[in-house]
């Protein structure tokens, strides 16, 4: 994965282990408000689909299976 500028990829790896649904809101939020603050910095948000009731995820972030 090529860096954009000189900012490595920034991974937050494992968002369904954010087991209580407000908690995993914070973190999809603090995520967003990240990504605004340095949009610069690519950013890879890891989760599991089974067991997993899809969140919402900015419009320019890419789900991959």
């Amino acid at each position: 994965m090529q860096h954009r500028g000189n900012h490595p990829p920034l991974m937050f790896d494992g968002l369904d282990e954010v087991f209580d649904p407000g908690k995993r809101e914070d973190v999809i939020t603090d995520i967003h408000r990240f990504t605004n603050d340095y949009p610069d910095v690519r950013v890879i948000v890891t989760s599991r689909v089974i067991g997993y009731k899809p969140q919402r995820i900015a419009p320019s972030m890419i789900p991959i299976l």
